[in-house]
């Protein structure tokens, strides 16, 4: 954070004009992951800012007071980066859009909703907002802070588009709003992401959340739902300088790494299935397990029409997504938060260093299953995979 964001930051915390309005909200912990909060060490000539500091970088952990007088609008990124999937320090390099003007604010069917800050590596984009649910209750939510969004979305001057797509918002809740950020991923059919300066036009078309209370818990999807049309027109700064490109282009035993692109929050990788048609012809040619998943789907099917569905099945993810895992610098795991069946996997950075990335691409789902999920490291992956690539800047 910038000497000057902070200074902007502390005079709006400390000014007596700020309205109960302008409260809304304080960061609370999210369940099942610890929160790093961020101190910085200041001169005993500024013991008092440093006490301001530490009050905000736990916004309400230390000094409750003092963070909620931090206006929601323009500052959503500042009271959520920590706790984000894909976390890191937006705050400082967001746009803020017009502090929360009417422009970018939109009202349907009781739900208020204002996209407050916008950043974009090229290759996502994370938009900031507030939901205002003024019929409901979120007294009760299940995960409080986190609300199911289901939106379409283009960006003008490219083929990046998206349409229904249900995301989450992960944030924080206070009353009945949720200020948070939701991650929309460009497809990216130019190899260095979207480039310049260009809109996003995003409509919304429904929000929901769960509900805690054991009379909602029969709901698969959201316990409580509502349809309606929400649309901005968002400007979009590309920060061009925020990611780097590596081209690989290995092949081997059916798979290829075509590139990877590394961000300052998340670690994509194009990898790629080269398998030739699939032709399964008895039942021992499938792994016990695998025979034995079949088998529960399928109890009628007999061992022809088995063999059948997993070579479809098979034929299916040819030239779709391989099976890789990806690597810090000093080989701690990264965490896969996304895959595509386009053929590229997306890995959180979350303050780990990604200054060199080790990346493998392994030879099926079965071992990404032994190395991923259930332990292995990467002199595991090492030893398993079919392409190892070591990526620098």
């Amino acid at each position: 954070m910038t000497d000057n964001r902070l200074d902007e930051i502390l005079n709006a915390a400390l000014a007596p004009e700020i309205s109960d309005e302008d409260i809304r909200l304080v960061r609370r912990r999210r369940p099942s992951k610890i929160m790093k909060i961020k101190r910085r060490i200041l001169t005993a000539a500024a013991s008092i800012a440093a006490a301001a500091v530490l009050g905000i970088g736990a916004l309400g952990a230390i000094n409750p007071v003092l963070a909620s007088k931090i206006p929601l609008i323009g500052n959503i990124f500042l009271q959520t980066e920590d706790k984000l999937s894909y976390s890191g320090e937006f705050a400082d390099k967001a746009t803020v859009l017009e502090n929360g003007s009417e422009t970018y604010t939109a009202e349907n069917n009781g739900i208020k909703v204002t996209a407050s800050e916008v950043y974009s590596d090229g290759y996502s984009i994370y938009l900031a907002m507030a939901i205002e649910g003024r019929e409901w209750d979120l007294s009760n939510m299940a995960y409080p802070g986190y609300m199911y969004v289901n939106m379409e979305w283009q960006v003008e001057g490219s083929s990046n588009s998206d349409a229904d797509t249900s995301l989450i918002l992960e944030g924080n809740l206070e009353d009945n709003t949720v200020g948070g950020v939701v991650k929309l991923d460009l497809n990216n059919s130019a190899p260095d992401g979207v480039t310049g300066d260009t809109v996003a036009v995003i409509t919304i078309h429904g929000i929901g959340y769960d509900d805690a209370r054991s009379e909602y818990q029969e709901y698969t999807g959201a316990s409580f739902w509502t349809d309606g049309e929400w649309k901005f027109d968002i400007p979009l700064h590309i920060d061009e300088n925020a990611s780097y490109t590596v081209n690989s282009g290995k092949e081997s035993s059916g798979m290829a790494l075509d590139r990877v692109v590394v961000t300052p929050y998340q670690v994509i990788v194009y990898a790629y299935r080269q398998a030739p048609e699939i032709v399964v012809s008895s039942i021992d040619e499938i792994d016990p397990y695998t025979v034995e998943c079949l088998r529960e789907m399928y109890p009628d099917a007999d061992d022809d029409t088995l063999c059948s569905i997993y070579a479809d099945y098979q034929n299916s993810i040819t030239g779709k997504a391989a099976p890789v895992v990806a690597f810090d610098k000093d080989g701690n795991k990264l965490q896969m938060l996304a895959e595509s069946v386009t053929g590229n996997a997306r890995f959180a950075v979350d303050g780990q260093d990604v200054s060199t990335v080790h990346v493998f691409v392994l030879p099926d789902d079965e071992t990404w299953f032994d190395v991923y999920k259930f332990g292995g490291g990467m002199d595991a992956a090492k030893d398993a995979a079919v392409i190892a690539e070591e990526i620098h800047r």
